[in-house]
């Protein structure tokens, strides 16, 4: 048997062995894959991100495990990985560029232990368009009021 005989056995029965959810399969595979994949997180994240490699291939790991049994084999066990890795990473860098002006104010108000009163973030403040038509409403009644005569500017005021 060639070794390239051997290492084709031996992905088959590992593919086998993960898709039958069998924890030596699983861990024959970190053993595996992990350092490259964390090499492969390193670069594509670049500099920048690179810190984020292991939290990353975590995750892949998992979207793996939960996965690997719609494995087709159309492709080696090993580029299937990465393409889970590839999205990973992407994924993070698109949460992390995300608009950085959206606040979780939920920090704030699910907190048990922290007391913020959210009327002090609520303006009191009367509306100007509302004090306009506030003030003309009133100008027109009086103007109303002083065109009548007494007897019914008192029922009018009365209501």
């Amino acid at each position: 048997m060639t070794t390239t005989a051997f290492q084709s056995y031996k992905t088959a029965d590992l593919i086998a062995g993960l898709k039958t959810g069998n924890e030596t399969a699983f861990w024959e595979l970190d053993k595996e894959l992990r350092q490259f994949m964390l090499n492969f997180a390193r670069g594509f994240l670049g500099p920048k991100y690179s810190f984020h490699a292991e939290d990353v291939v975590q995750n892949a790991f998992l979207k793996i495990a939960a996965s690997v049994k719609n494995f087709r084999g159309e492709s080696s066990l090993r580029t299937w990985a990465l393409k889970i890795l590839k999205n990973c990473c992407i994924n993070l860098v698109r949460g992390l560029t995300a608009d950085k002006r959206k606040i979780d104010t939920s920090v704030l108000f699910d907190n048990p232990n922290l007391h913020v009163k959210t009327e002090s973030f609520v303006d009191k403040r009367p509306n100007p368009l509302e004090l306009v038509q506030s003030r003309e409403l009133r100008q027109s009644l009086m103007q109303a009021l002083k065109m009548v005569d007494d007897d019914q500017t008192r029922v009018t005021i009365s209501f």
